[in-house]
């Protein structure tokens, strides 16, 4: 059984990466390891700021789309898609 720091520290690692790669794909000038190196130089509660702030955008987003229904979810995925890319 994995120790729950263990788990959470895994957690936080893939809630960096999705947020890292969504503003890689906002702010274009920047490639999601710059902006990872960028972050990483601010202390601990600006990152967790950051990423928490992203996420949200991604979840608010999200239910602004489904409110469209299903066309608007694919929506969405597509712009996630494209912003990744």
């Amino acid at each position: 059984m994995m120790r729950r720091d263990t788990l959470f520290g895994e957690l936080w690692q893939s809630a960096r990466r999705v947020a890292f790669a969504i503003l890689g794909g906002v702010i274009r000038r920047y490639t999601p390891e710059e902006i990872e190196e960028r972050v990483s130089r601010r202390p601990g509660y600006e990152q967790a700021i950051i990423v928490v702030a992203v996420l949200a955008a991604l979840l608010f987003g999200s239910l602004l789309f489904a409110n469209a229904g299903v066309i608007g979810l694919l929506v969405f995925f597509l712009i996630v898609i494209i912003l990744v890319k």
